[in-house]
């Protein structure tokens, strides 16, 4: 959904496109989102890049659109997708340069990435931070993808360990300094890959994030009575259909739940992710596990091999459910109870901040005017030298 007539361009790629769609310096500039964080953020993002339009936040997204009674646009497929020539290029990788030595973003090359991701006492993280179709044309071997503007949202679904270091890689590195900058400014150990792209194959293969996924055996049909059953899926897609007699767990309960199970008796695993399903098999066989077995489909084809599907719209109870945050889980879909119950909890974020941290974030608001303004000093020099 999207206010009627907004065109996609992702909060990651605004340093990269935004001046294909925003030629006229006049013309006012709304950015949306479905709520409020991308919205503030990429409106920031487009004044710290020098936009010199009037440039606005849509106050609290679709949700506020919706909010005060109008329609929502849905199924659109615009989005801009224009591709920046050479010289552009070239025009980004010396702005990423001066804009990095303003926001204090540092650049590491090749030699220094590798050393890292040899470390083998502290992780590093490689993302690319470029848009999904450039990933998948070519990219860093073992690098991960995430878009510049969904990394700094939501930062824990990629960056699991404290302390860790944060490589960015995009082809001008101008959005790699931008996404960088805003992951500086939370506390993490961020730095932009200074290498071009014909370096990339110099770069070690990054550890896998997760283990290898484990060679599970399928689960025989029908399962044995005596069968301890997992499901390890959403607590949603438990609760719509899951195998009769299924528990649902999740990992870090699985030393509770299979405290006094014995250790050999036939666990089947059911898992619609890959990575979950090899974490939660590892964890077993950790703990002594030896008889493991993979359940794969859906509940159709469970149904259709015979066995038993059971839906349970209350079990696990919303308590339990710790994996689902129920008071979103529809503020998108017409619940105007659900929107409001989740800006008033958004908006009243800072009112439950304690003396140091309103002292921290003034800091990171006073550092923000202060860089830009050497930024715009640094391109001036730049010009007048060229």
């Amino acid at each position: 959904m999207n206010i009627p007539g907004s065109i996609c361009l992702p909060n990651g790629d605004l340093a990269y496109r935004a001046s294909a769609i925003i030629p006229d310096p006049e013309i006012p500039v709304v950015v949306h989102c479905a709520g409020r964080t991308r919205s503030i953020i990429g409106a920031q993002i487009l004044r710290d890049l020098g936009f010199p339009n009037p440039v606005f936040a849509l106050e609290n997204g679709t949700q506020g659109w919706t909010l005060a009674g109008l329609d929502l646009e849905r199924g659109s497929d615009r989005a801009v997708e224009a591709v920046p020539d050479e010289e552009c290029r070239a025009t980004m990788r010396a702005r990423a340069r001066t804009l990095g030595e303003a926001w204090q973003v540092p650049f590491v090359d090749v030699a220094t990435v590798n050393a890292w991701l040899s470390d083998g006492l502290r992780t590093t993280y490689v993302f690319d931070v470029r848009s999904d179709t450039e990933f998948r044309s070519h990219h860093i071997e073992g690098a991960t993808h995430a878009p510049g503007g969904q990394l700094i949202q939501s930062t824990d679904h990629w960056v699991a360990v404290r302390r860790a270091r944060i490589v960015l890689a995009d082809d001008t590195g101008l959005r790699a300094v931008v996404v960088a900058r805003y992951l500086k400014m939370m506390g993490l150990d961020c730095h932009v890959l200074a290498a071009a792209e014909d370096a990339w194959g110099d770069i070690v293969s990054p550890r896998p994030l997760c283990p290898a996924m484990p060679d599970l055996p399928r689960a025989p049909v029908p399962l044995p009575r005596d069968a301890i059953v997992l499901d390890v899926r959403p607590s949603i897609a438990y609760r719509s259909a899951h195998i009769s007699g299924a528990q649902w767990v999740l990992r870090h309960q699985l030393g509770e739940r299979l405290n006094h199970v014995d250790k050999t008796a036939l666990v089947v695993l059911c898992a619609d992710d890959s990575d979950v399903l090899g974490l939660v098999a590892s964890d077993l066989r950790a703990n002594g596990f030896c008889n493991l077995t993979e359940l794969s489909g859906t509940a159709a084809s469970w149904r259709e091999a015979g066995l038993e599907v059971v839906s349970t719209p209350e079990q696990p109870s919303d308590a339990q459910a710790l994996d689902f945050v129920f008071f979103t889980h529809d503020r998108h879909s017409g619940n105007l109870e659900a929107a409001r119950r989740y800006l008033s909890w958004e908006t009243g974020l800072v009112s439950r901040l304690d003396a140091a941290e309103h002292l921290e974030l003034s800091r990171c608001l006073s550092r923000r005017t202060k860089p830009f303004a050497i930024a715009q000093q640094n391109e001036k020099r730049l010009s007048n030298v060229g």
